[in-house]
């Protein structure tokens, strides 16, 4: 709805996978100082030759009522790099997210929030 919010993504809920030609990277985390209806917000996307793949985004609320959730989102990595066991990544995505009450599994788009949003930080593999 246009307010400011900023996350803590978890050191401990937020990993990646990598192989030789595939990442999968999970970022979770929890408001710093966001509106008090968001509890969690989940980030998910593949990373295929160094390029991002099937981006989500999941919006957690505190209570009762319907998490968002999308799908076509628009990813944008500036920075992706492994030092040791750790991934360096920062980006940006935006997109429209629906309602959904089975975690993305169904969306009702009737009320559509355009989500636009960065992030910047260092996570440890899986």
């Amino acid at each position: 709805d246009g307010t400011p919010t900023s996350w803590t993504f978890s050191a401990t809920q937020s990993d990646f996978v990598w192989d030789t030609n595939y990442a999968r990277i999970s970022l979770m985390g929890w408001p710093d100082a966001a509106p008090e209806w968001f509890a969690m917000i989940s980030i998910g996307f593949g990373l295929q030759q160094g390029r991002p793949e099937n981006p989500e985004v999941l919006l957690m609320p505190r209570g009762d009522g319907p998490a968002r959730f999308g799908r076509d989102l628009e990813i944008t990595l500036t920075e992706v790099g492994i030092k040791g066991e750790a991934l360096r990544l920062s980006g940006s995505l935006s997109g429209v997210l629906g309602q959904t009450t089975d975690y993305g599994a169904s969306m009702d788009m009737s009320a559509p929030r355009q989500i636009d949003l960065t992030f910047d930080g260092i996570i440890a593999a899986a």
